[in-house]
């Protein structure tokens, strides 16, 4: 548990890109037996992977901890829910959203009001675009949540083995989190706090596979176990992080929800040695981007759909896709949800770059 600190790690960003991958894959309309299988486990990969990069020694200086997931992960979420709010109306207006899914343009008093949830419950944002952004609220709140059960139990309780700190917090909130789904309660967070305290779990989990990841195998059989659990799982008892998840769900997301972390983190080992390496990698390190952009994204497959099956032009606004004729657009809108706000990405920094000269 005293490893440093990870600045970066390819294998580590190319799980990330596999993960992001699959979230805009099940956004895109895929096959159901597809979805049940990535609904196991690409969130989970997430809060694991960042349990990863914990270091025990982070407990001597919190607050820049805090600092640092304020600045990674609020931060952003108030940039890319303002920037959205902003330009809300607009898109009402032009038909990226509308009455099919719900939207409305928002009035003074509706801007007032979410610019104060974003702020101070990091919620609010644009709903039918910005949907997804739920992950970096749970995972800001689970990180601060580990942290200060951390620092409590070592400051306070005296326990000097990170090991058995961590041990002690992943049964608390396994607890804590039983306790909410099986009595069907929720606390003062937005959406009820599930996704956070199961974010918590899955922390504390990556947390501990750095620390023996040296005493599990790392071969071709254990990825086949790996993929072969998690399919199981998602044919016997489908499960997701989904905000009102039951208790069973919840106890059937653990497993498959570590043994996909380990399938996609084998994976990210293996294509780190592969001429692929470089843009899976960026893809991975641009998670964010992707994240933020991939439903409006969407909406460009959406238009060419359209045109095709000569569809009404306020089909425009269903969201997050267009369901009918959606066999082989699936992979379409995945394509776009991937590229298109990379794109974007790119050509900000290119615009950013000329201004400055």
């Amino acid at each position: 548990m005293n490893k440093p600190l990870l600045k970066s790690r390819a294998d580590i960003s190319i799980a990330k890109a596999i993960g992001i991958i699959l979230v805009v894959v099940g956004h895109a309309g895929a096959p159901s037996w597809l979805s049940h299988f990535l609904y196991e486990f690409h969130m989970p990969l997430f809060f694991i992977a960042a349990g990863y990069f914990f270091a025990p020694s982070q407990a001597e200086k919190p607050w820049e901890f805090v600092g640092k997931r304020f600045k990674g992960l609020y931060l952003p979420f108030l940039k890319w829910g303002l920037l959205f709010l902003i330009l809300h109306n607009l898109f009402c207006h032009i038909g990226i959203i509308n009455s099919l899914c719900g939207a409305q343009p928002y009035t003074h008093a509706d801007i007032t009001k979410r610019i104060g949830w974003m702020v101070f419950m990091m919620s609010g944002q644009e709903n039918h675009l910005l949907g997804a952004m739920w992950f970096l609220r749970s995972l800001f709140v689970a990180s601060l949540l580990f942290m200060g059960l951390f620092c409590l139990l070592y400051k306070t309780f005296k326990i000097k083995n990170p090991t058995t700190i961590t041990f002690i917090i992943l049964l608390l909130m396994i607890g804590v989190t039983s306790y909410l789904r099986g009595f069907n309660l929720t606390i003062g967070i937005t959406q009820g706090g599930y996704r956070e305290c199961a974010g918590t779990v899955f922390y504390a989990i990556g947390v501990l596979y750095r620390t023996f990841e040296n005493k599990i195998p790392f071969n071709a059989w254990m990825l086949l176990l790996a993929i072969g659990i998690v399919t199981v799982f998602s044919i016997i008892s489908p499960a997701s992080m989904a905000y009102n998840a039951s208790l069973k769900m919840f106890y059937t997301i653990l497993v498959p929800g570590f043994f996909g972390w380990l399938m996609a983190y084998y994976l990210g080992k293996y294509l780190s040695k592969t001429r692929c390496a470089s843009w899976m990698a960026y893809i991975g390190n641009h998670s964010l981007e992707i994240l933020a952009l991939h439903f409006l994204a969407f909406k460009a497959v959406s238009a060419l759909k359209i045109v095709c099956y000569n569809l009404p032009p306020e089909e425009l606004g269903r969201h997050p896709i267009i369901g009918v004729h959606n066999e082989y657009f699936w992979i379409l809108y995945t394509l776009a949800g991937i590229l298109l706000p990379l794109g974007i990405y790119a050509c900000y920094n290119w615009i950013k770059g000329k201004c400055r000269n």
